[in-house]
């Protein structure tokens, strides 16, 4: 397959999970008359997460296949192959740590009880315990993505 069609397919599949989201929160919405706040957030919920999932997918499977083709490219230099293999190791570092902190951040937000059974009207005391949990994963985050780089900061 061609860089273009390549790059063409990924544009495509993210427009098609674009739409596929919102066809679903309106579906959502739909259905969701009459049901409980805690029933409409926890489905809107799950809709996101699979969004998010399959968007971090399509991040990773695009880089794999412009990566691809440097490697199916013989006169692209050995060197640039070289990187791109790099690149693409720590993509896939930097997404696995962002579906870590993804996961936890849906943990924490189905978790969220609000007040008067609704979920959508968190106290103060729950904003500051998401805010600390939250900083919290994106220092893990962060490490994550800078234990990625090759020793020595990628000199040889």
């Amino acid at each position: 397959m061609s860089d273009q069609a390549d790059i063409q397919k990924t544009l495509q599949s993210w427009a098609d999970l674009q739409k596929n989201l919102w066809d679903r929160w309106l579906e959502n919405l739909e259905q969701g008359q009459g049901a409980s706040p805690e029933a409409l957030w926890k489905n809107g919920l799950e809709h996101w997460k699979e969004s998010v999932q399959k968007t971090l997918d399509c991040q990773v499977e695009s880089l794999r296949a412009w990566a691809r083709n440097l490697e199916e490219n013989e006169s692209t230099p050995a060197e640039i192959r070289g990187w791109a293999r790099d690149g693409v190791a720590m993509v896939e570092n930097w997404v696995d740590a962002e579906r870590k902190l993804w996961d936890q951040w849906f943990e924490l937000m189905g978790s969220a009880r609000g007040t008067a059974g609704n979920p959508m009207q968190v106290t103060g005391e729950q904003w500051r315990q998401f805010g600390e949990k939250m900083l919290e994963m994106q220092s893990s985050l962060t490490n994550a993505w800078l234990q990625s780089f090759p020793a020595g900061g990628g000199k040889k």
